[in-house]
C-alpha cells in the first residue's frame, strides 16, 4: 500500500452522520490505487465502523500515519494534525469571520501541503470576487 488515507469522526455537530467516502468506494481505492485507509471509530456514522474494516479499512482513534484526512465539515484547529493534507467542506467564500482563523491556519507557511506557485494564485484569485475583502485571509 502507498498512501494513507484518514477518515474523520464528524463532531462538530451532534447529529452530522455523513460520511467523505462510502464504505464500497474506499474499497475501489484500496482495490484500484493500492490506497490503505484509517477510519476513527463514530458511534452515529451513516455506515457502521464495521463495514469499513470488512472492506479494509484499520478502525482506530488515531489518524497520525494518513497523509491526507478526509471530513465532512471543518476540523477543529486545535485538532489538526502537522503536515497533512486535510479535505472538508467549509464556509468561507463569502469570508465567513467563524471559519477565518482556520483557513488562515491552513495557508500558513507552517502547512507544508500549501502552494504558492503562481498557477495555483492565479486560479485562487480568479475564484474569488475581491482577494482584499475584509475577514479574508491576505
Amino acid at each position: 500500500m502507498s498512501a494513507r488515507i484518514g477518515i474523520r469522526l464528524e463532531d462538530k455537530s451532534r447529529w452530522e452522520r455523513r460520511v467523505p467516502l462510502t464504505p464500497e468506494h474506499m474499497a475501489e481505492l484500496i482495490r484500484d490505487e493500492q490506497l490503505s485507509f484509517i477510519v476513527q471509530p463514530s458511534p452515529i456514522r451513516t455506515y457502521a465502523d464495521e463495514e469499513y474494516v470488512a472492506r479494509g479499512a484499520e478502525l482506530n482513534e488515531d489518524l497520525g500515519e494518513a497523509g491526507v484526512i478526509l471530513a465532512v465539515k471543518e476540523v477543529p484547529m486545535g485538532l489538526l494534525l502537522p503536515a497533512r493534507a486535510y479535505v472538508f467542506f467549509a464556509h468561507v467564500i463569502k469570508g465567513q469571520d467563524y471559519n477565518m482563523p482556520l483557513l488562515r491556519e491552513l495557508w500558513s507557511a507552517r502547512s507544508p501541503w500549501w502552494t504558492t506557485s503562481a498557477s495555483w494564485t492565479t486560479r485562487a484569485a480568479a475564484w474569488s470576487s475581491s482577494a482584499a475583502r475584509p475577514g479574508r485571509p491576505a
